[in-house]
């Protein structure tokens, strides 16, 4: 769902024809705003970098499809951008997140900002990971904290703290603000 609407951030228009199930680079930086992954720890520059380096290369940059697909992000693309994000984040480790008694990464990190916003500032400013570096803990971990924040932040205020992390289409649509008539 969250591809499918940020493929449709940008609008759709039936004469972008393949377009229109890709991302675009603007797309993807304002998903990655929308989705509250932009902060002190990725920047405009870490935001960049995950799309270009995510992009599949194509045998023919000249044809108008390999090029279409050259400059935006499939699925799959899509997915290893994110995964990029990831290592990039500055996230809490599991023990933290045990220690608070939080039931996932993304509850602990909300909490974090709203209960005590000098402690996730440190956090923010600890953690920080340069683009190519080592993450601080292994890359599956971050991703699956990674997705816990993406859902807790979609999902909302009207998320209870020990709901299930599942997202409906209404929530993915009210969080990546789709362009009325798009849908």
């Amino acid at each position: 769902m969250l591809y499918e609407r940020t493929c449709k951030l940008g609008g759709v228009n039936a004469a972008k024809g393949l377009a229109n199930k890709l991302v675009a680079y603007p797309d993807w930086k304002d998903m990655v705003s929308m989705l509250g992954l932009a902060d002190s720890d990725l920047s405009v520059r870490d935001v960049s970098l995950c799309f270009l380096w995510s992009r599949m290369r194509v045998v023919d940059e000249q044809d108008p499809k390999g090029r279409l697909r050259l400059m935006h992000l499939s699925f799959e693309d899509w997915l290893e951008a994110l995964c990029r994000v990831a290592t990039l984040k500055s996230l809490p480790t599991d023990e933290e997140i045990a220690e608070a008694e939080a039931p996932n990464a993304g509850v602990y990190m909300k909490e974090l900002a709203e209960e005590e916003p000098a402690a996730y500032d440190q956090l923010m400013k600890s953690r920080a990971i340069a683009f190519g570096a080592t993450p601080l803990q292994p890359i599956w971990r971050c991703i699956e904290h990674l997705i816990q924040i993406i859902i807790v932040h979609v999902q909302g205020d009207s998320r209870e703290r020990g709901a299930p992390l599942v997202l409906t289409d209404r929530q993915v649509n009210a969080a990546l603000q789709v362009p009325s008539g798009t849908d």
